[in-house]
């Protein structure tokens, strides 16, 4: 074939050349041998170039190799921080603490700290004498009591299986603050804006101070409870209405809430603050105590006290007169 034809010719080329290169060295005789210094001089060299080679080979190699583990422990540590379980959503935050409490999450069980997040899925459990307080990413206000055990759900919705809940919405209502409370009786279906709930056994005892709330039982028709009103929820009995919800017991609660600040402020703001918190009025004597509650500032370090205690307290220190009648607090100016 045609392709073999250049080899056979190249072949034959390089076997003249051999034969030449052969008769040269017969003619030219044996070559005298270089100085034995030069050889070692030589040798020596030859032996440090190759070395130096294998050296650099080597270094190469192992530099390599801990660039490797470099990178699968950048890696590692990468997936290590990084990754975030799907069921992590972040949906409240300690707010205070009375005394103590703890949060088991994901399995694990540790003491409650002011400041930490809630997931959904962390069981909160109080003891005898303890109390929390945990605020929800839109501002909804959850108060925990003593002996209680709840579980959240996820953001809109939680578990009470013992204990006592109070429940403050603000001054906003709405879907975007929606929140189902699940009890053994039913489900209490949160309208806004402030109610505590008390399971005890298979009975819940559902109070409302302010605003209204839907109460689904697992026996029985639905009924809504507004401001003042209150009702026991038995699992085998469905709803059965109470008298006034101030008869309920809501000093636990107040103890729980946030302190009042009163530094720079009017006294008629913090009385109107004060008695919202308690669904109470405020009322003056006469249009000059009106005035003077308006143009008295108040200065002073924050009270934690429960609004009642507050009002009385602070109005105190003005020279006028609060008081107390049920569901108002009358002020006045002292008399002549």
């Amino acid at each position: 074939m045609n392709v073999e034809q250049p080899r056979s010719e190249a072949h034959g080329s390089n076997s003249a050349d051999e034969k030449g290169l052969a008769v040269l060295l017969q003619k030219a005789g044996r070559r005298p041998e270089p100085p034995a210094d030069l050889a070692e001089r030589i040798y020596q060299h030859t032996h440090e170039v190759w070395r130096a080679r294998v050296r650099r080979r080597t270094r190469y190699r192992w530099l390599m190799s801990i660039a490797a583990g470099i990178v699968i422990v950048v890696v590692g540590w990468g997936a290590l921080f990084h990754e975030t379980p799907a069921s992590a959503v972040q949906i409240a935050t300690i707010e205070s603490i009375v005394n103590g409490a703890s949060i088991e999450s994901a399995g694990s069980r540790q003491t409650a700290v002011s400041g930490n997040v809630l997931l959904a899925g962390d069981v909160v459990e109080t003891g005898v004498s303890d109390g929390i307080t945990i605020q929800r990413l839109d501002g909804l206000e959850v108060r925990i009591g003593a002996q209680s055990r709840v579980v959240w759900n996820d953001a809109a919705g939680l578990s009470l299986t013992r204990g006592r809940v109070y429940v403050d919405s603000g001054s906003r209502v709405g879907e975007d603050r929606a929140l189902l409370i699940t009890i053994p009786a039913g489900v209490v279906q949160h309208l806004g804006t402030r109610y505590q709930v008390d399971v005890q056994g298979q009975v819940a005892t559902v109070a409302v101070r302010e605003g209204r709330v839907l109460i689904k039982p697992t026996v029985g028709t639905s009924a809504e409870l507004s401001a003042g009103q209150a009702a026991h929820v038995n699992l085998g009995a469905g709803i059965e209405r109470l008298g006034a919800s101030r008869l309920i017991e809501w000093t636990w609660a107040d103890a729980l809430g946030r302190s009042i600040t009163i530094d720079n402020r009017s006294l008629s703001s913090v009385l109107e603050e004060l008695a919202r918190a308690e669904s109470m009025q405020v009322l003056y004597a006469d249009p000059v105590a009106a005035q003077k509650a308006r143009d008295v500032q108040l200065h002073g370090k924050d009270l934690q006290l429960s609004p009642r205690d507050a009002m009385q307290a602070i109005v105190a220190t003005t020279g006028m007169t609060g008081k107390i009648e049920d569901d108002r607090i009358v002020v006045s100016l002292p008399d002549r």
